[in-house]
């Protein structure tokens, strides 16, 4: 999903997000100077900041594992000439007053100088830096034997990519208990939102409760697939919220209509109806195998609002009508239902009770 490189990724962070003075510094062609503390204590990693093209120096406490070779502190220094990652270098520097020894780390990819950060870990040290405008990090692993740097390897991660996988999985098969507990837990906290939450992503959690709802309505589980289509969206809403795409609806109205406001507000006007219609309409029928009626009933209507051209919808509605006794409305449905049928030259599929009720 998140493919942009770095190269790609650090230029539009130096363009959009207001560091003009570094900017200013690259342009010119002034060397841009870097330094990074690593950290004696495995658990605290140093947090490389930059700021006016300043050589930041952060010393090791002096109990650190890692040789000096004579040097009273060591330190990562990272110059980058211009803004092409081609021109950064990346060294394990040794000083007293000054540098005494410099080391170049065997870089496996160019970090994101604006966010970056070290941790020392016995003899070896680990660079990890965060992509702009995105969760994403790599961390790099460097073996110092106090004479070179060997690469030992790169682990990425990227916390809200993991969220939004989150919020899919407890689609498919998670239950509300879990959901409640992801939420209480921040296990769905999703930061940079605008680079996660799409309208691809709602409909891949509501494409996923969907499947389970199936499923289990086949095998005559029509009770879990209501409550698997419900924490479907919800599930679907509640991922979107953390753009404001919440809609107009209040609380206090019905789960589908804070649904549908969700999916159809401003932020989601690329989400076709396709990809939460069907599902709503089969939410519909699942409340109708339970005889709820009267929900199934604002369900299929709301269904029919969006997509008039969905025959299944109007012969549940009008059964749900039948059923609550409402057998004048029912007949005006069965004849749009039996309309559209037979203009589909399908009339052979027509149920015996439709032509039975419009007599």
């Amino acid at each position: 999903m998140y493919k942009t490189t770095l190269k790609e990724l650090f230029d539009s962070h130096l363009k959009v997000s207001g560091m003009l003075s570094a900017r200013r510094h690259l342009m010119l062609g002034r060397p841009l100077l870097f330094s990074a503390a690593l950290t004696m204590l495995a658990t605290v990693p140093a947090w490389c900041d930059q700021d006016e093209g300043r050589d930041i120096t952060i010393d090791i406490d002096h109990r650190a594992t890692l040789q000096k070779n004579g040097a009273s502190n060591v330190v990562i220094h990272v110059t980058q000439a211009s803004d092409d990652l081609a021109t950064q270098h990346v060294w394990l520097e040794g000083r007293t007053e000054k540098t005494i020894w410099q080391k170049p780390f065997p870089m496996s990819q160019p970090i994101n100088i604006a966010k970056c950060g070290a941790e020392a870990k016995g003899s070896d040290i680990e660079i990890w830096f965060q992509y702009p405008f995105s969760a994403a990090t790599t961390t790099q692993r460097f073996g110092w034997d106090g004479k070179e740097l060997s690469f030992k390897g790169k682990r990425d991660a990227d916390a809200s990519a993991d969220a939004v996988k989150k919020y899919i999985a407890l689609a498919e098969s998670g239950t509300r208990k879990q959901f409640e507990k992801a939420q209480k837990d921040d296990d769905l906290t999703i930061m940079y939102p605008g680079a996660y939450v799409t309208s691809d992503v709602i409909a891949q959690i509501i494409k996923a409760g969907h499947k389970t709802a199936l499923a289990d309505q086949r095998i005559g589980k029509v009770s879990a697939a209501a409550d698997r289509m419900a924490l479907a969206f919800d599930l679907a809403t509640d991922c979107a919220s953390v753009m404001a795409w919440g809609g107009d609806a209040k609380d206090s109205d019905p789960d589908w209509d804070q649904w549908l406001s969700c999916f159809e507000s401003d932020g989601l006007k690329d989400l076709p109806a396709s990809a939460y219609i069907p599902a709503l309409n089969d939410y519909g029928y699942f409340l109708q195998e339970q005889n709820n009626q009267e929900d199934a009933i604002a369900i299929f209507k709301a269904v029919i609002k969006r997509d008039a051209n969905r025959i299944p919808v109007y012969l549940n509605l009008s059964d749900s009508l039948w059923a609550t006794g409402k057998k004048v409305e029912a007949r005006k449905y069965y004849s749009a239902y039996q309309e559209r049928v037979n203009a589909a030259n399908d009339s052979k599929s027509i149920p015996p009770r439709v032509v039975a009720r419009l007599k």
